[in-house]
């Protein structure tokens, strides 16, 4: 007797291939490389002490020539930014303070950076960075405090200095009292703080 031929398929070979591709994908992506756990880096208390500044602050500076700049704290701003490298891939997250002295003659604003966690050579070094726009760029302060200096008649020990090469700016900041005095390179004025 001659079988008939079926029309129905069996289920079994279909069962048999989905669980062969599924196996097979879980197997491929837990196989994946993990995504690191990308670091942050936070200012300790000692390094936001660094911060002398309070918004509506008045600082004043005086040059050779007797002429007074002053500066109020408009802004201050605290948060958790990435650090990149040259190749946009994030090193680390790092927190922050910047703090927003403005010229009230014109718009010439200071800008004081502090930070950990932004030199990807050495990711746990402690950095302020000062910038305005008629000096060169943001500056990079030592904060070890090495120096001692007379401004206006007044002494201040364990200031920091940040001078960029070729006779460029300087900055001299001081843990108690913030930027104490800063060099412009563009014509070599010097402006110390008065109180």
């Amino acid at each position: 007797m001659k079988q008939k031929a079926s029309n129905t398929f069996s289920a079994r070979p279909l069962t048999t291939i989905a669980i062969c591709a599924l196996t097979l994908i879980f197997y491929s992506l837990s196989s994946c490389k993990k995504e690191e756990t990308i670091p942050t880096i936070y200012l300790t208390d000692d390094d936001k002490a660094w911060n002398i500044y309070h918004v509506s602050d008045t600082f004043k500076f005086i040059n050779d020539y007797g002429t007074i700049r002053k500066y109020v704290v408009t802004n201050i701003e605290t948060g958790i930014t990435p650090y990149t490298n040259s190749s946009y891939r994030i090193e680390n997250y790092h927190e922050y303070i910047s703090i927003d002295l403005n010229r009230l003659d014109t718009a010439d604003p200071i800008n004081v950076y502090i930070v950990r966690g932004y030199n990807q050579t050495s990711p746990s070094k402690f950095e302020i960075f000062c910038g305005w726009s008629n000096l060169w760029g943001f500056m990079d302060i030592n904060t070890t405090g090495t120096l001692s200096l007379t401004v206006n008649n007044i002494n201040y020990t364990n200031v920091g200095l940040r001078e960029t090469v070729n006779n460029g700016p300087k900055v001299f900041y001081q843990k108690q009292y913030g930027i104490i005095r800063f060099d412009e390179a563009n014509n070599g004025i010097i402006w110390g703080r008065i109180y």
